[in-house]
């Protein structure tokens, strides 16, 4: 994917979705305009209560372009996947520029010889750029030193492709390791001057084995005082998280391939539940949510709307259904039955394994 603004001086950034639903069709040109306004349009996420992770998979994300940011093709025989009959959508965040301005970006999609074979597999450290850790506690006016941190397990073996940083105006510095189950660390991304206008992904020279149980670590550091040149608020204000420019957010994204396709969804699985986990430690109320969940998206009887024991293909949403009888539906006639049902409830309670439920 390649993007060329026109007015460059007034684009943030652009991300680019998936949309096999049709969603932002319907909605294109709803208040008289092009396109959508705002930045709340996500492509209709695949099971599990709505909660997805970045993954190149077909499931919504198609990356992104920053300033600074270079083409690159993926190394080798890897490609991102396009799923026929799909919208590509593009979101685009603006900010001011002191003057009017005209934008008409140009979208290429570099096509590979043949569908991939591969999964690949985006896994951010902190998930959500950086929402469930710097939500609950703004960066103080005059903070020096404000640090987040947060890690990732990999539940299975993956080789490691490219990486890429992004935070805004006042993040300083920012890390990434990998610890593997031997103990040996190894630095995947080290950033000791970070500059919003000049972010980029880096392609490793080779692809890094990183066996199941290696840890990723990031660690970012944020200015927030007058020393800092890069400050948006003179004097210093306090800053939350948030998309807009003079907001702030961060994390680091390695994009992988894993060892055996099947582990695909096990990856994309595993960041899910750490971002619920991270929602439910960073939003008052959102225990209580997952509880709700639990008792109706997250209990495979709520699909089963007739009570017949089995869940038809027409009793699961629409959003969902691809996903759902794709994975368990083993013989493939649109029905789970009482043997195929306990592998979809296994998957559900997986998402929110490690999370509480709520004190009585």
């Amino acid at each position: 994917m390649e993007l060329r603004p026109k007015a460059r001086s007034a684009v943030h950034h652009a991300l680019f979705f998936i949309d096999p639903s049709g969603d932002a069709r319907r909605r294109d040109g709803r208040d008289g305009k092009a396109g959508i306004r705002g930045m709340g349009f996500r492509p209709r996420q695949r099971a599990g209560a709505g909660f997805s992770s970045a993954a190149f998979d077909g499931s919504d994300g198609l990356g992104g372009h920053v300033p600074g940011a270079t083409p690159a093709k993926l190394p080798g025989d890897l490609a991102m996947f396009l799923p026929k009959g799909s919208d590509v959508v593009m979101q685009t965040h603006f900010h001011p520029s002191g003057k009017k301005e005209t934008e008409q970006a140009e979208l290429a999609l570099y096509f590979a010889d043949k569908a991939p074979e591969k999964n690949l597999v985006a896994i951010q450290v902190p998930p959500a750029f950086g929402f469930t850790k710097m939500n609950p506690r703004p960066i103080p006016a005059g903070e020096k030193n404000y640090v987040v941190e947060d890690s990732f397990t990999f539940p299975v073996p993956v080789d490691a492709i490219q990486v890429n940083g992004h935070a805004h105006y006042i993040c300083r510095k920012m890390k990434m390791t990998a610890t593997l189950p031997n103990g040996k660390e190894g630095v995947l991304l080290d950033i000791q001057d970070w500059d919003l206008d000049w972010q980029d992904s880096y392609q490793f020279k080779k692809p890094i084995s990183l066996p199941a149980g290696t840890v990723l670590k990031t660690r970012l550091v944020y200015d927030n005082s007058t020393g800092n040149t890069e400050n948006p608020f003179d004097p210093p204000r306090q800053i939350k998280w948030g998309p807009e420019s003079d907001d702030e957010m961060g994390s680091i994204t390695l994009v992988v391939v894993p060892k055996y396709k099947r582990d695909a969804q096990r990856l994309t699985d595993a960041q899910s539940a750490q971002m619920i986990t991270g929602v439910v430690q960073a939003v008052p109320g959102a225990a209580e949510f997952i509880e709700r969940a639990r008792k109706t998206l997250l209990n495979v009887k709520f699909y089963d709307r007739n009570k017949d024991g089995l869940i038809q293909f027409q009793e699961v949403p629409a959003y969902s259904r691809a996903d759902i009888f794709g994975r368990f539906d083993k013989n493939k006639d649109k029905i789970l039955d009482e043997k195929e049902q306990p592998a979809l409830q296994t998957h559900l309670d997986s998402l929110t394994g490690g999370i509480p439920r709520p004190k009585r």
